[in-house]
């Protein structure tokens, strides 16, 4: 008999207890101790996970945060993100995305894989890796652990604005 579960899910389902180690591997890392926090969810194409520091505007999840997430078609097509979203809700997100990216460009144009952008509202920058379970939570580990270079960089803009 088929599942009635909605694919999305059966995704969260899947990779949930994957997300928790990573969780707790990035939460270990020396870094972390920085007033990072971990937020892990369900959402209609799978599950995310959102890292991101107090005063980011991102309390419902729509602010600033660094973000990956497994979806239908990453899981279809067998790749997994790492973004930084500056979502709608962030105040005058237009002067942040100005400042911010004049300040990070370099820094994240210095990242093997990672694609800037000057132009979308949305997302600073993408990087895409292969999806594999085995190796799914070093590799996130290792990107996260490369982003959280821009939070000290999105304090200070955000502490000029």
């Amino acid at each position: 008999m088929k599942s009635r579960l909605p694919e999305s899910w059966r995704i969260f389902i899947e990779y949930y207890p994957l997300f928790r180690k990573l969780e707790g591997e990035l939460a270990a890392a020396p870094w972390f101790g920085d007033r990072w926090t971990l937020y892990t969810g369900h959402f209609n194409e799978g599950i995310f996970l959102h890292l991101y520091k107090p005063g980011w505007h991102n309390d419902r999840g729509r602010g600033i945060h660094l973000e990956t997430w497994i979806s239908i078609d990453g899981v279809r097509n067998g790749s997994v993100p790492v973004v930084m979203h500056c979502e709608r809700e962030l105040p005058d997100r237009d002067r942040f995305n100005a400042l911010f990216i004049e300040r990070a460009w370099d820094l994240i144009s210095s990242w093997p894989g990672y694609a800037p952008s000057r132009t979308n509202r949305m997302e600073r920058f993408i990087h895409r890796f292969p999806l594999s379970k085995r190796t799914l939570i070093r590799k996130l580990t290792e990107e996260f652990t490369r982003v959280s270079a821009v939070g000290g960089i999105i304090d200070e803009t955000l502490g000029r604005m």
